[in-house]
């Protein structure tokens, strides 16, 4: 798989950092019970024009903003790379779900704290736009993600030559990223990219999909449904990408990149509309389903390559530590259980508190 990028000469601007909101204004998590004054995340659709301003320039915000990690040129580029360097580590795991909703609470925070946004992560119900995916509110108009990328000749089916390169319009087009693609940390220059496929819409986004994910009965083979089960055996689930995976392809240039995808702002989104499906899985029962972890550890499949030390034997339980390296520090260093509730409950008994502090408008 090939990705283009479209190298320019622009050179980054950096933001004046808006002042820090009131913690109250996000919500607390400080009891057993449940959080006070929740986030409510809603679906991008729903939001008005001042809204999704406000959250797209926030976002272009922490592009122009100075990393705090080290040798990282910008905010934006301080979670991508988090994601680059961890992608072995969290995903064909029982951690995906927990470590990624870890890593929206943060962008969350951040967002908010230093690019006032003033409201929650939004997230894109691809199965909405399935019919005519290109035709998504969410990729169209100028207060939008913008759509398809100039053509790109290296693009291999089901993608089109069409398409692949650097996007042109919407909020996004023409901004920079400072890294490499793939798990390739280290200074670049390219544009964003983006290839639409209708095929992997229709074959992994749709009702039926998600349906089948929400049947399932047990974490383990719920999140191996939602993940894609290609990961057991991909000569036996060839082609089984699940909704995670699917969404991904359907996107596509940066997207379909398992490492550097979160190059594309789009992830964000995605990856919101992912934990809003397993909050409605949970939610479906709560009194098995809330505090249920199982899963191993170590990946189900090497394909995203090894860890920086051998992964401990085992399955996650409540007590694994997720972590965000130098971008969450010994902060977010923190056990799965803080992070099984997004409405900031915890465990009968359990005395850490809870982190999270939101729901979603409707589930899925």
């Amino acid at each position: 798989m090939k990705l283009i990028s479209v190298l320019s000469s622009l050179v980054l601007g950096v933001a004046t950092l808006s002042a820090a909101l009131p913690a109250a204004d996000y919500g607390q998590s400080t009891t057993t019970k449940g959080c006070t004054k929740p986030m409510i995340r809603k679906d991008w659709r729903t939001l008005s024009q001042k809204q999704k301003i406000n959250y797209l320039d926030a976002v272009k915000c922490l592009m122009h903003t100075p990393g705090k990690k080290t040798g990282i040129v910008s905010r934006f580029e301080d979670f991508l790379t988090e994601h680059q360097e961890k992608t072995a580590m969290v995903h064909f795991n029982a951690v995906f779900l927990p470590w990624h909703r870890l890593l929206l609470y943060e962008m969350e925070r951040v967002l908010r704290s230093e690019c006032g946004y003033r409201g929650a992560i939004p997230y894109w119900d691809m199965k909405q736009d399935v019919a005519d995916f290109l035709a998504s509110p969410v990729l169209n108009g100028r207060v939008s993600f913008g759509g398809n990328g100039l053509p790109s000749p290296d693009a291999l089916p089901p993608y089109n030559t069409t398409a692949g390169g650097a996007i042109t319009d919407g909020w996004f087009a023409g901004e920079l990223i400072h890294v490499g693609i793939g798990n390739d940390t280290s200074p670049a220059l390219r544009n964003i990219t983006r290839n639409i496929s209708q095929h992997y819409a229709s074959a992994w986004l749709t009702q039926k999909q998600e349906d089948t994910v929400l049947s399932e009965t047990d974490f383990g083979e719920f999140t191996l449904s939602l993940e894609g089960r290609l990961q057991l055996d991909p000569v036996k689930y060839a082609e089984i990408w699940g909704v995670h995976a699917g969404g991904h392809r359907a996107v596509g240039g940066d997207m379909q990149n398992a490492w550097s995808s979160p190059s594309d702002p789009l992830f964000y989104l995605h990856h919101a509309n992912l934990d809003r499906i397993w909050a409605t899985w949970q939610a479906a029962n709560p009194e098995d389903r809330q505090w249920q972890m199982m899963g191993p550890i170590a990946p189900r499949a090497p394909f995203l390559g090894t860890w920086p030390y051998t992964p401990p034997a085992g399955n996650v339980t409540l007590d694994y530590v997720l972590d965000l390296g130098e971008l969450g520090g010994d902060r977010l260093n923190v056990r799965v259980a803080r992070v099984m509730d997004t409405s900031g409950s915890m465990p009968e008994d359990d005395e850490d508190e809870a982190l999270l502090c939101y729901l979603y408008d409707q589930l899925a």
